[in-house]
């Protein structure tokens, strides 16, 4: 169909009404008549229309706004895409918006999905190790951009390193203070660590890694330490003395390393009363025999007084 320009068209019809004998008023009468039907159904033809495409201009703007609140969230500033639209087909921008935007938001799922295992991870370990990790630590919304999980990998990955360091602090400590107490046969009774009965059935990952706990166990530690060295300081004391005793009296090297390996090593309370029992056992022995010995340097000197014939009284003077 030849659709024809409006001033043709006029001009046409104003030759048909001249033909037929209709005067300039009634024709510009009519022409008037007929513009004016004309912009009405324009009007009413054109408004359904415009409405659709102002419909499609605010779903655009909609979606554009959308997308780019994601792209922030993701670190993305200026997405190139919403500056590269096909300008006029509001259709096919809004289609390539919609695909953008799904692809964004398929990434800022990834990205969630990510942050959400890490700062459970991370909630875990701080409740195990009893620390105070801060708020960006808590929350799983805002920023969902690469550098936020990466500071997030790291603060899980220094927890761990951090469990890891106590619980072999724990292990250590439990070993230490289970060798004093084997060490110095420290009867069950009095085990005052507060972790004692966890230690006694080696179980010590049950201790907790809380800073306390294992402060408790140090206390623990040194306070065996500081009981150790001063059995240690008692036996090794008494036992010089008894091994100065043992070179007067001349005694037989096989005694001497029987009690050394023996109760001369203990740093148990029965081992160090036998070290006791053992020093003064020696010393009566050690006196009973400076005494013999007096009484026999005694005698022989009597008889050698005896033979000079020394007078009482010049003994008395020598041996009062």
């Amino acid at each position: 169909m030849e659709v024809k320009e409006p001033s043709e068209f006029i001009e046409h019809l104003l030759r048909i009404w001249s033909e037929i004998g209709m005067g300039e008023a009634e024709c510009c009468k009519r022409l008037n008549e007929l513009r004016h039907g004309v912009e009405e159904e324009f009007q009413k033809t054109i408004a359904p229309t415009k409405e659709r495409r102002d419909n499609l201009e605010r779903e655009l703007r909609s979606l554009q706004a959308g997308t780019d609140r994601v792209a922030k969230e993701l670190g993305v500033e200026d997405p190139d895409l919403l500056n590269d639209l096909d300008e006029g087909h509001l259709l096919g921008q809004i289609k390539e918006v919609m695909e953008f935007k799904e692809t964004l938001e398929e990434k800022k799922k990834d990205r969630e999905e990510k942050i959400v295992a890490y700062l459970g991870h991370i909630k875990s370990l701080a409740d195990l190790l009893a620390e105070d990790i801060g708020q960006r630590f808590m929350s799983i919304g805002g920023a969902y951009t690469e550098a936020r999980i990466e500071e997030l990998r790291g603060e899980a990955d220094r927890l761990e390193e951090e469990k890891q360091l106590r619980v072999s602090a724990v292990a250590n400590l439990v070993a230490e203070i289970g060798l004093f107490w084997t060490t110095m046969a420290i009867p069950e009774s009095e085990r005052k660590c507060a972790f004692s009965d966890v230690i006694l059935s080696d179980k010590p990952g049950a201790i907790g890694l809380e800073r306390k706990s294992i402060q408790a166990l140090e206390d623990a530690k040194m306070e065996l330490l500081t009981e150790k060295e001063r059995r240690e300081s008692i036996r090794n004391e008494k036992m010089a003395e008894i091994e100065r005793i043992w070179e007067r009296l001349k005694t037989h090297e096989e005694d001497r390393e029987k009690f050394i390996t023996g109760p001369g090593s203990s740093l148990t309370i029965e081992g160090l009363k036998q070290v006791d029992e053992k020093l003064a056992r020696l010393r009566e022995v050690q006196k009973e025999r400076r005494e013999a010995l007096i009484v026999g340097l005694r005698e022989r000197i009597t008889e050698v007084w005896d033979a000079m014939r020394v007078s009482p009284k010049e003994k008395a003077e020598m041996f009062p």
